[in-house]
């Protein structure tokens, strides 16, 4: 039992935890989404709290904005596992599946309020802005029957977002052509995921032989499901933008990291859907600093055009490291043995040698090795008459996820976006509506082949593996901003 037991929970309860594959920022705003977040240097409306505070203080007059963007993600895949462990009894396991997401439709409200001071400060304008929105996140769900999706072994739902409820921000005009903005951000953050439990078909098969085997093959098919939470964390936004000439401006934005701590409450249930451990602990996961240049040119006074670039360093997560209060199945372990009639010291000592292998743990340190990303935005708007504004927008995002940690949980892959979308004066430009448009799809199948991630070779407990996943995204946006 102690070389079955050592075969299967070290692959397993060392398998990665991983959360929802997108954590960029689709757009904040329907102005700045309709022009594929092209925006770091026009920023001319409440979303420069998040795309260059600087631009803050090119508003004159009072406005405050709201609005929501709905987002409907789809995840495509194909799983194929294939488990030789059991060869030598005449039994191989080759599965192969293929899924669709079926998660609900997201959705991501924002708002802002925009005050400029009537009377200068140390003889500089000065404006003050506040407001909430959703910097990143997305959510997928699939089929967690392991029977018709293989690769709920992985994951079959998994989350992760950020909420920015309010964030102060100054922004200060310097020179008539230089103005600089700063910004606090204090948000939360989720994150969960489940997913099934698998188990060699070797250990399957040797519970006819051995019956000791029972407490790992009553796990085959059972669910661990993983919640995460930081109640509270904060970043820096720093802005400037330099107008060169009325018609071409430069802006600069550094967003700073947002470090945070998670508290993990964790459930492990048998395939009988008993709960057989739970777990708390926490995890120290730090979303990114991104640094963004953009320039903005207005060829003719009706048409603008920006193009960005923008720079995230996601090296920094080279790993992940999650901490327990206890000892994960030290007691679902205990019991078995002492239920199966072993003595008390014959137990200590069978736990004991479980620690030792790292089977029954307090600790996992997990693998990331992401690649810093350079993303590149495209936008334009055509203001047809002085009602009516057209936009349309590009952005592109390579995959900072590597082949060799790539798991269904993360399931990045460089991203493409195109988004068109309208802005609507109203009652004399007092009421302003923008709406936007995205399609964001992959760049083809993103494809992992036999054995060559690491991740996913821990989630299927050794198992030969392959995994391809394709996917897409709409999204919708609406913003009204009423001018006091």
């Amino acid at each position: 039992m102690k070389k079955l037991a050592v075969v299967f929970v070290f692959l397993f309860l060392f398998s990665s935890y991983s959360f929802a594959a997108h954590v960029d920022t689709l757009g904040i705003g329907a102005k700045a989404s309709a022009m594929g977040g092209a925006f770091t240097a026009q920023a001319d409306d409440f979303s420069a709290l998040y795309y260059n505070p600087a631009g803050l203080a090119q508003i004159r007059n009072p406005e405050l904005s709201v609005g929501v963007a709905l987002v409907n993600a789809n995840l495509a895949a194909h799983g194929h596992l294939v488990d030789k462990s059991a060869a030598s009894m005449g039994y191989v396991e080759d599965r192969e599946t293929n899924v669709r997401d079926d998660t609900q439709l997201l959705v991501y409200p924002h708002w802002g309020l925009i005050y400029p001071l009537k009377s200068k400060v140390f003889g500089k304008e000065v404006t003050l802005g506040i407001g909430g929105y959703v910097p990143y996140g997305l959510w997928h769900k699939e089929n967690p029957d392991p029977d018709e999706n293989v690769l709920a072994y992985s994951a079959y739902e998994a989350y992760y977002y950020r909420v920015v409820h309010f964030q102060p921000t100054i922004a200060v005009k310097l020179t008539d052509k230089l103005y600089f903005g700063v910004g606090l951000a204090l948000g939360e953050s989720r994150a969960a995921q489940k997913r099934r439990i698998y188990v060699p078909a070797e250990v399957r098969s040797a519970v006819l032989l051995n019956p000791a085997a029972y407490a790992l093959d009553n796990m085959y098919n059972g669910k661990l499901k993983l919640r995460f939470r930081d109640d509270f964390n904060w970043s820096l936004n720093f802005g400037l933008l330099y107008r060169l000439r009325d018609n071409l401006h430069i802006g600069l934005t550094y967003r700073g990291l947002t470090k945070t701590r998670f508290y993990l409450t964790g459930t492990a249930y048998d395939k009988f859907g008993n709960r057989i451990d739970k777990i708390h602990g926490h995890m120290c996961y730090d979303h990114p600093e991104q640094v963004a240049l953009g320039v903005m040119w207005r060829p003719f006074k009706r048409l603008t055009i920006e193009a960005d670039l923008e720079w995230v360093h996601w090296d920094r997560n080279s790993y992940m490291k999650v901490s327990y209060n206890k000892y994960l199945f030290e007691d679902y372990f205990r019991a078995y043995l002492s239920g199966a009639g072993l003595p008390a010291p014959a137990v200590e000592a069978y736990i004991q040698s479980l620690k030792e292998e790292g089977v029954v743990h307090k600790s996992v340190y997990i693998k990331r090795r992401w690649r810093n990303t350079v993303k590149f935005h495209l936008g334009t708007q055509y203001e047809l008459n002085d009602w009516v504004t057209l936009r349309a927008g590009y952005f592109y995002d390579p995959t900072t996820v590597p082949e060799e940690t790539m798991e269904l949980g993360f399931a990045d892959a460089t991203k493409r976006l195109l988004a068109v979308g309208a802005g609507f004066k109203l009652w004399g430009g007092k009421v302003v509506v923008d709406v936007a448009y995205q399609y964001l799809m992959t760049n083809g199948r993103r494809i992992v082949g036999w054995n060559d991630s690491e991740n996913l070779n821990h989630d299927f407990a050794g198992a030969d593996n392959s995994v391809y996943v394709r996917g897409s995204a709409q999204y919708y946006s609406v913003t009204l901003t009423y001018k006091f």
